[in-house]
């Protein structure tokens, strides 16, 4: 229903229907593949295992501007970052936490750098008066 909301609606479809069927189908499939993430490695249970993959998918959509043929080239260039974290930490001995620096840095420069891309600044004098373009307006 996403492109063309009222041909669904017209076909019968519930809007809210779809959107909470969807969320609890994909809610209930990522719960199900942690679940087998998690019993996999050991074979039962364990609440303490947490690999942060949500972080990591969260860095992925947002390098690859929610392009779903991006995701594929976003998710190597992560991949490749997790990978040479990981071969530092082995030939250098650094910690494990240099990788998730680097993610979070990441993450940070691509908010700000759609924020700055998004939003003009514009800066207000003492007086009340806005600057902008070395113009002064009352």
């Amino acid at each position: 229903m996403g492109d063309a909301p009222r041909a669904g609606t017209f076909a019968g479809f519930s809007p809210n229907r779809v959107t909470v069927g969807v969320l609890l189908a994909s809610g209930g499939l990522a719960g199900l593949a942690g679940m087998i993430e998690v019993s996999a490695n050991i074979g039962q249970l364990q609440p303490n295992i947490s690999f942060g993959y949500g972080f990591t998918a969260i860095i992925v959509a947002f390098l690859a501007r929610l392009n779903p043929l991006a995701v594929i080239v976003a998710g190597l260039v992560v991949a490749l970052a997790e990978l040479g974290g990981d071969t530092a930490q082995i030939s250098m001995a650094i910690p494990k936490v240099v990788t998730g620096i680097f993610k979070g840095i990441l993450l940070f420069f691509l908010l700000a750098g759609e924020t700055l891309t998004r939003f003009q600044l514009v800066w207000v004098g003492r007086a009340g008066q806005a600057f902008k373009k070395g113009q002064v307006t009352t």
